[in-house]
């Protein structure tokens, strides 16, 4: 009865009706809204643990100063370079235990800072990020296997369910970062001598309770997240009238009519629908048996770089093909090279805002019990801006590309008119609450372009070899942050804002031009059809 194609698991719905259970008798743990608290548990442990990182890092130039941009770039770096592990290490422990894993090696950076010396901090910071790199991996393939069954158990097409998750995701990272960067203020304005410690104290036990309450989520098999998991019933109810409009047109061909019209009030082409979109169906649910039934064989067309049986050669073997798949995009398509600037642009200005805005300016204006209080409200308006910005593309329609364009080049410009507040104006000078928090707002908007819409573009643009143009946009970012962080020490603050200026100055003009150049007509070359999407 399980495999029955016909079997409906929670309010699968078609054109003649809809079907209502209040929960599935033969498919546990399948009804909706179960799968839904699942994937709201797993975001508020994930980003419980990413908001008392942040809270850290906003503070960490100015409690410890030079040494503070050392540990952060130190973070950065061991970030960026587990980026190119992380498929070994996710298919090695599964999805859920790599949450879990990292979850419980990223809490050191936080606790390290217990003890204000380099032998704790840097160490700690190295293991912060390691944990970075493998957590946002493991959290995308979860958040992919999560929707996908959302999907199969509401009969939704999957793109809508990762809309949706998409959307919960969004008011839980900021709403919950948010109230972890207010009430680290609120602890750090204790006029207790060790308030300080306290506010570690406090976000290492809430690092420890999202560690351990992420052992509590779901766990997922690759087959879950990758692309050749069977469709839910959704798509196929989508996909219903292409193809009985292609099945009529192919029969009506073979009968010599020649009528290659579809009618949606005509009864026989109603039939065609509702046939194929049966045998649609019904092909998904066999998929899906097929699939379990032959896990064990190897895929000819991707290779196996993440094998958990081929030890460090495969982890080697993985970092290679990384490397190798990031090259030949860049050369393959020069689209990715024009994204450099813009993603240079967020790691330079969030080193510039760590280690000099944070670190000198609002300390000396404000106090640096006041830092997380900002931050704050930047996350928040970073929060809304993404999902105003979301909004405007999907009601574009057809122009929702020259929305992507405006939005991506607004972004790039307010970074530089951020630069040119601190370089040429008197913000540097300021002393007032009111101009700081206009500049956390301008940054807040600024950083939800990068993160959701510039981010969304590299999905429209290379979707031919996610994986690896995403290793870009990480990597891209983590490079110029890291640098940032252990070169800015040495700087003298003009010199700061006028690399910040040239980065985001080149953006402005790349992220124009990316919408012009060409995509590449050459066959998508081996190296990027076996990438590991």
């Amino acid at each position: 009865e399980r495999n029955d194609p016909n079997h409906k698991h929670v309010n699968m719905s078609c054109r003649r009706g809809i079907e209502k259970v209040a929960a599935c008798s033969i498919c546990p743990g399948k009804h909706p809204y179960i799968i839904l608290g699942n994937f709201v548990w797993m975001a508020v442990c994930l980003t419980t643990l990413h908001g008392c990182v942040t809270s850290v890092i906003a503070i960490a130039s100015a409690e410890l100063g030079d040494l503070g941009s050392f540990q952060t770039g130190t973070l950065y770096g061991f970030y960026t370079v587990t980026l190119l592990l992380t498929p070994s290490i996710v298919d090695f422990f599964g999805v859920k235990w790599t949450l879990v894993l990292s979850l419980a090696v990223y809490l050191a950076y936080i606790a390290s800072n217990m003890v204000t010396k380099a032998y704790s901090i840097i160490p700690g910071a190295a293991l912060g990020g390691v944990g970075a790199g493998t957590m946002w991996t493991a959290q995308g393939a979860y958040f992919v296997a999560n929707a996908w069954e959302y999907a199969e158990a509401k009969g939704y097409p999957r793109i809508r369910a990762t809309a949706f998750f998409g959307a919960v995701w969004v008011v839980i990272y900021n709403l919950v970062e948010v109230s972890i960067h207010l009430a680290s203020s609120a602890i750090h304005h204790n006029e207790w001598k060790h308030a300080e410690l306290l506010l570690y104290i406090v976000l290492t036990g809430l690092s420890v309770f999202a560690t351990v309450g992420m052992t509590l989520v779901k766990p997922y098999s690759k087959a879950d997240y990758t692309a050749d998991k069977p469709a839910a019933v959704g798509d196929a109810q989508e996909t219903r009238k292409d193809t009985a409009k292609k099945a009529l047109i192919e029969d009506n061909n073979s009968a010599g009519t020649g009528d290659n019209e579809f009618d949606d009030e005509n009864p026989k082409q109603q039939r065609y629908e509702q046939k194929k979109g049966d045998e649609e169906i019904g092909v998904a649910a066999r998929k899906k048996d097929d699939d379990a039934s032959s896990s064990s064989k190897p895929d000819e067309h991707t290779p196996l770089l993440c094998s958990s049986k081929g030890g460090m050669k495969s982890v080697w073997l993985s970092v290679w093909n990384s490397l190798v798949g990031m090259a030949v995009i860049m050369v393959y398509d020069p689209r990715i090279a024009l994204t450099i600037p813009f993603n240079f642009a967020f790691g330079v200005i969030s080193s510039l805002t760590a280690h000099y805005i944070n670190g000198t300016v609002i300390s000396e204006a404000l106090g640096k019990e006041n830092i997380n209080y900002l931050a704050g409200i930047s996350g928040a308006v970073q929060g809304v801006s993404a999902v105003i910005f979301g909004l405007i593309c999907r009601y574009s329609g057809k122009k929702a590309p020259v929305a992507q364009a405006v939005i991506t080049q607004f972004g790039a410009f307010l970074y530089l008119i951020v630069t040119i507040l601190f370089l040429w104006g008197d913000a540097k000078h300021e002393t007032g609450w009111a101009p700081f928090v206009i500049i956390y707002c301008v940054l807040g908007v600024a950083n939800a372009v990068w993160s959701g819409t510039f981010m969304a573009l590299y999905g429209d643009l290379f979707g031919y070899a996610t994986y690896h143009a995403f290793a870009h946009y990480k990597c891209q970012s983590g490079i110029a942050s890291t640098i940032c962080f252990f070169v800015f020490p040495e700087l003298k603050p003009d010199h700061m804002l006028w690399i910040a200026l040239v980065v985001s100055g080149m953006a402005v003009f790349t992220n124009i031009l990316i919408h012009f150049l060409p995509a590449p007509t050459r066959p998508v070359p081996k190296e990027l059809r076996q990438s590991l999407q």
